[in-house]
């Protein structure tokens, strides 16, 4: 987020509030320019002239009212459809490369109300302020260049003070960011096991946990209001002696015979301003500074790209599995050297820790070996990188959505060339297309579950199909069923399973037995 970013977001409206704000602010100080002669008229006793301009002041002060809260609603309007943006670029940012929950429901509302509360709202009243500013030191230029002088001298200290300590305040926001990602993920981490927490009664264990989690997101937020505070008092004193200075230059210019009595009260009240205004600058700065580098992170969010050297994996001819291997925790896991030709159906079969969900996301793309090679080639053996979402993949943690049994087929769109009940059919799931369900619906089964996602992942026709354990929650018969349609598709199928009867087996082409290597 910057300045030009919220103006582009809708120029016209902040025009409008620029035009208030100039407004509001020339009443401001015009209204504070009327004691000046209302002192001189009192001094001369004319009060009838003095009460004319009390009455004037009576009613710039309420088109001063009104036009600032007209400002700031409108101001209101322009950052939250800024901020509406940056949740659609985030969005898609996370829809290219996802990453922790954690991480992106901080984004999403922690770093998006620090922008909201110490940026949007701070650099609002920073701008009524900078041309309150430049109105009053006008004003004071108009009494006396000295009085001038010694308002900027003020200003360029405050704004030194701001400079020298930004580091730390960034520094200090950015500690707070992680510490709020922290806390979310404990939460997470914790909450997903409530039930076995209960059953086992482990409270304590989940209290201190969120406690711990919770304090250190409390002390990153309290030292950042200590910095920024510590930075205000520094900048205080100096607007202090500024406060002090003009007056008495003021007084000083009165006995010397060049300032009214009416210009020395008035200059007082626009020394008490300016100094105050400044002090707010200061501030402002400070706190919009603050929030620099978290701005940076969230705006190298939004910018990154597709990556365009991804090709649909349909141009598969074979894939070459090459000397690979990694380690996984304290578990070392290589593959055998393997050629996977198009069409043809692999069984992945092996002890539990042997390696075979991490085999395919190895082929998904989401781990990378530590060595060797998985080589994607077309039908010329050139290799090519392949769309991770061009791959039809069925994890072991099924994922559902809150919306019908069909839109769960269909994932929402509208070009799939079969009807969603008839896949629904195909691999055995009798319910009613147009029934609602929610992601951790009880009413389904732990069959019925992968039964939907598999008619999911078959109703979209990718030809590389990568399967974890998809029918171990389905009875024998339903099993029969779907492999028989699996292992008659054109697609390129590789299963994972280790419970599969000697004639399923027999269904697969290939059977890939995998080892478990030792510990490292």
């Amino acid at each position: 987020m910057t300045l030009r970013k919220l103006i582009n977001s809708n120029r016209g409206r902040f025009a409008i509030i620029f035009a208030l704000l100039v407004m509001t602010q020339v009443i401001d100080v015009a209204s504070t320019y009327l004691f000046s002669p209302m002192v001189n008229q009192v001094s001369a006793g004319r009060f009838n002239i003095f009460c004319s301009l009390l009455l004037i002041q009576f009613g710039l002060a309420l088109v001063l009212n009104f036009a600032f809260n007209g400002a700031n609603y409108l101001f209101s309007k322009q950052t939250q459809q800024y901020l509406h943006g940056v949740r659609d670029r985030l969005a898609d940012h996370y829809y290219q490369q996802p990453a922790g929950l954690s991480e992106m429901t901080n984004h999403f509302s922690q770093d998006l109300d620090t922008l909201t509360y110490d940026y949007a709202t701070v650099l609002f009243y920073l701008i009524c302020d900078v041309i309150n500013a430049l109105m009053v030191a006008a004003s004071l230029l108009s009494f006396h260049w000295l009085l001038l002088l010694a308002s900027l001298l003020t200003t360029v200290t405050s704004f030194a003070i701001a400079r020298l300590l930004e580091k730390y305040s960034n520094q200090a926001t950015d500690q707070l960011s992680a510490a709020s990602q922290h806390f979310l993920a404990t939460i997470a981490q914790w909450t997903a096991g409530l039930a076995e927490l209960r059953r086992y009664f482990a409270k304590g264990p989940y209290q201190k946990a969120l406690l711990k989690s919770g304090q250190e997101l409390a002390d990153r937020q309290v030292s950042r209001r200590k910095i920024n505070s510590q930075i205000q008092c520094l900048q205080s004193l100096s607007n202090a002696l500024g406060t002090v200075s003009i007056p008495l230059i003021a007084g000083f210019l009165f006995f010397k015979g060049q300032m009214s009595l009416g210009g020395v009260i008035t200059s007082g009240y626009f020394a008490s301003s300016i100094f105050s205004v400044l002090e707010n600058i200061a501030g402002s700065y400070s706190y919009l500074n603050s929030t620099k580098s978290l701005r940076q992170q969230l705006s190298r969010l939004q910018e990154s790209k597709k990556n365009d050297n991804l090709q649909p994996v349909n141009r598969m001819a074979q894939i070459e599995i090459k000397q690979v291997s990694l380690t996984h925790g304290k578990q070392l896991l290589s593959y055998p050297d393997l050629t996977i030709h198009a069409g043809e159906k692999i069984l992945i079969t092996g002890d539990s820790g042997s390696g075979k969900s991490t085999l395919l996301k190895l082929l998904l793309g989401n781990l990378q070996a530590e060595k060797g090679q998985i080589i994607f080639k077309d039908a010329a053996g050139q290799a090519f990188q392949p769309d991770p979402y061009s791959i039809g993949y069925q994890a072991q943690d099924l994922v559902l959505f809150p919306a019908t049994l069909a839109e769960n087929v269909t994932m929402h769109s509208p070009g799939l060339s079969a009807d969603p009940k008839d896949y629904l059919k195909t691999v055995g799931l009798q319910l009613d297309p147009k029934r609602q369900i929610t992601p951790d619906d009880l009413t389904l089964s732990g069959g019925q579950k992968q039964k939907l996602a598999l008619a999911r992942t078959l109703s979209h026709g990718f030809p590389l199909l990568l399967l974890d354990e998809s029918l171990s929650a389905v009875d024998r018969a339903g099993q029969d069923q779907i492999l028989r349609t699996l292992c008659q598709l054109p697609a390129t199928v590789i299963f994972v399973a280790h419970n599969l009867s000697p004639e399923q087996k027999a269904r697969f082409d290939r059977e890939i037995s995998l080892a478990k290597k030792e510990h490292v």
